[in-house]
């Protein structure tokens, strides 16, 4: 998420980057969401209209959380009411100026100073919290976690639905490399790829790492994801991309369309 914003709000002096399509992490980072009990939500479908805080608006697995909201539930990011939690210093929105020219059409509240989520959910200022550590929720009689099962039905319905698992991290290159050592992009991906094959060999003889969810295996995980649940390059991961992107846009964070090729190094498009 952050990459395209930078790509478009860039002034040429910063955040000169090129991207390669490695993908390092594959968790759905909302699936931890946790709610009040007076919050009266007992399924996702019930934060339309709530108050939901996460750390920063623009990160990829926000974007992506409203992404999955729209395509399973038709709900806007318009229909929740938003808050950005992180402090200023350590909020990349701020960074990004997205409280000075916020998302239009988004009820987006900003905490400058930054908010305590857990506090807030005690007192009702907001009705559900993504990212609360698991503990303090184990210790909290008043919040409970919206999806009991780490959103495994959720996750595999939308996979379904789209043939993708969200992403939230991959590689950036500074142009400044790429410009000096064109071989750069393709050599890195090339390298992270033979590395993927050894984790996997490994993962295999000992299971947990290579298995999204815990307490399953190879063949159940098989059935629904594939062989492979964490492709890389853009061959594979050009539907799930251009979600991405579409999403940003719809949401009101890029203010105009942009491509996979705008993004990725022309160098690893074949991928």
């Amino acid at each position: 998420s952050e990459t395209i914003l930078a790509k478009e709000r860039t002034n040429g002096t910063k955040w000169d980057w090129a991207a390669v399509p490695i993908f390092m992490s594959r968790a759905h980072g909302w699936n931890d969401i946790c709610v009040s009990d007076s919050s009266g939500v007992e399924s996702l479908e019930d934060l339309k209209g709530k108050q939901v805080a996460v750390p920063d608006y623009d990160m990829t697995a926000a974007l992506w959380f409203r992404c999955l909201m729209k395509d399973l539930y038709g709900i806007e990011a318009s229909d929740i009411n938003w808050h950005n939690v992180r402090p200023r210093g350590e909020s990349h929105g701020m960074e990004l100026g997205l409280d000075r020219t916020p998302p239009p059409g988004v009820n987006l509240q900003w905490h400058p100073e930054g908010m305590d989520a857990e506090a807030a959910l005690n007192s009702g200022e907001v009705d559900a919290v993504r990212g609360l550590a698991a503990a303090r929720v184990a210790a909290n009689p008043r919040v409970r976690t919206l999806l009991p099962d780490a959103g495994k039905a959720v996750i595999s319905e939308h996979f379904q639905k789209t043939g993708f698992h969200h992403t939230n991290h991959h590689v950036i290159i500074q142009n400044r490399i790429v410009k000096e050592n064109p071989w750069v992009p393709m050599e890195l991906y090339r390298a992270f790829q033979r590395a993927k094959e050894v984790s996997f060999q490994r993962a295999r003889q000992q299971e947990s790492p290579y298995l999204y969810f815990n307490q399953t295996e190879f063949r159940e995980q098989a059935a629904v994801f594939g062989d492979d649940p964490y492709p890389f390059g853009i061959k594979n991961m050009r539907p799930m991309l251009e979600r991405l992107f579409r999403g940003s846009l719809e949401q009101g964070l890029i203010r105009k369309p942009t491509t996979v090729e705008e993004i990725y190094h022309p160098s690893t498009l074949d991928t």
